[in-house]
């Protein structure tokens, strides 16, 4: 109990050596250290129970742990402020005692018949020391197996390791998982390496045991990294089915795209070229592959040109060159100039023979829009701001004079209107009243502008209108 005493209250151990007889030697030839040289604050009453605690001499000690418990229940007593040190007394078990030589010459012979009491035969007085040494050592040594089993048990305790749980690590890098591991106790394992679709390349999945599983401190935790998305490799898929190809990669998460090819050797619907070339690894979910497809040419067809942006001079030549008829209507476009092909049916690529019609959209140019003038009077009523009232009111006593010669307040009119060239959120006009007004606007209209307008009087909208062109 003197030992924990005094570990409990330095944090430490008393004596401490490279082995645990090196130890035990230093329980048994030095005094303990004083508490008050780890902690000048600790009471001397406190430090006084520690060093009776831990007397050599057995007879030094409390005689019970009712007489220690009762002993430290007053440490902390103010009455016991200024109590001395306690001092171990010195005995015999405490000294080194120097023992006689006894003589190794023959002894003096006596008489065998002599009496019993006479000096010849009573014990020498040097032989008492002796069996006191003796006893001295069988208590020692029994004092330092004691405290070797002591120290045996409390190493064993010491070296017992605490559970922890293992840390959640996913989505982690190696080095956020090591940090994460090595606070919490563990050490990293090996690593395993496995594909995922959810978990990039270098993070950690998993680890094995899982998260949150208890486990002993100082135990190693294998980390499952993530290879990436799975990857395959493309086939040379020229001469194969080009439905059965498309079905199979489409399957896999591949984008699969298709161009026409046409050809005098191949069969329609077969594969004639592949934009990725064959034997590369791809990730499936992020691939696009273009085929080429054969289309088989019918005799005297061929494909269709792409007619957009032809003008109709164009467009009369190659219909007098490949044997078509050419069929032209007009529509408005934004984006494609004037006298130019829009639009085409059939399409471009599509298999025609001379003779077929094609029919083609060729652009006018922007719809025009037909502009109206809209104009509008507008009546402002006159409203005396409320403040205004008021002030009124409270000088109602005052003279006559001074109250007619007073001026309205003015109300803030802010006018508003979109037409052609003109944006509502733009404030067209600002001026203030100070009696009933009216304003006239005049606003540029068409079915894509078709007007609108907005009073607002001190900041509340009295007016507005939207057009129906």
């Amino acid at each position: 109990l003197g030992h924990y005493s005094f570990e409990m209250l330095t944090g430490s151990v008393p004596f401490e050596g490279d082995s645990a007889v090196t130890i035990a030697l230093k329980h048994f030839q030095e005094e303990i250290p004083s508490v008050r040289a780890f902690d000048p604050h600790i009471p001397q009453a406190l430090e006084n129970v520690v060093f009776k605690a831990t007397a050599k001499n057995p007879a030094n000690r409390y005689t019970s742990a009712d007489a220690m418990a009762s002993d430290l229940k007053t440490a902390l007593s103010p009455a016991r402020a200024h109590e001395a040190k306690y001092v171990v007394p010195k005995d015999d078990l405490d000294e080194t005692r120097i023992m006689p030589v006894i003589p190794n010459g023959p002894k003096p012979p006596h008489d065998e018949g002599g009496d019993a009491d006479s000096p010849a035969s009573q014990p020498s007085p040097k032989a008492r020391p002796k069996k006191k040494s003796r006893r001295w050592w069988i208590i020692g040594i029994g004092i330092l197996v004691a405290m070797l089993l002591m120290i045996g048990i409390g190493a064993v305790f010491a070296n017992q390791k605490r559970d922890v749980d293992v840390p959640d690590l996913r989505g982690m890098t190696t080095t956020q998982a090591k940090t994460a591991l090595t606070s919490a106790g563990l050490k990293v394992g090996s690593y395993k390496y496995t594909y995922s679709t959810k978990v990039s390349k270098d993070l950690v999945i998993d680890s094995d045991p899982k998260r949150q599983v208890s486990v002993k401190e100082g135990s190693t935790v294998k980390l499952i990294l993530s290879r990436g998305q799975p990857q395959f490799t493309l086939e040379n898929y020229v001469g194969q089915d080009y439905t059965d190809v498309k079905s199979d990669l489409q399957k896999r998460g591949v984008t699969v795209k298709e161009k026409q090819v046409s050809a005098n050797d191949e069969p329609s619907g077969k594969i004639v070229s592949q934009s990725i070339k064959a034997g590369k690894k791809v990730i499936a979910d992020k691939t696009t592959i273009t085929f080429g497809v054969s289309v088989a040419i019918k005799p005297n067809t061929f494909a269709l040109r792409d007619l957009t942006g032809y003008t109709e001079k164009s467009l009369r030549d190659y219909a007098n060159e490949v044997g078509l008829k050419i069929v032209i209507s007009q529509a408005h476009s934004d984006t494609v100039d004037t006298g130019m092909v829009i639009s085409q049916t059939p399409a471009a690529g599509t298999q025609v023979k001379p003779g077929d019609t094609v029919n083609v959209s060729v652009s006018q140019g922007p719809d025009p829009e037909e502009t109206k003038t809209w104009s509008k009077t507008i009546s402002i009523p006159y409203q005396a701001p409320a403040s205004s009232s008021t002030a009124s009111a409270s000088n109602s006593s005052g003279s006559t004079s001074s109250s007619s010669s007073a001026a309205p307040a003015p109300n803030g009119i802010q006018v508003f209107f979109a037409d052609k060239t003109h944006n509502i959120s733009t404030i067209n006009r600002s001026f203030n009243i100070t009696a009933d007004d009216q304003i006239t606007i005049t606003l540029q209209v068409s079915t894509k502008y078709p007007g609108s307008y907005r009073i607002v009087r001190d900041g509340t909208v009295i007016a507005q209108e939207d057009n129906d062109y």
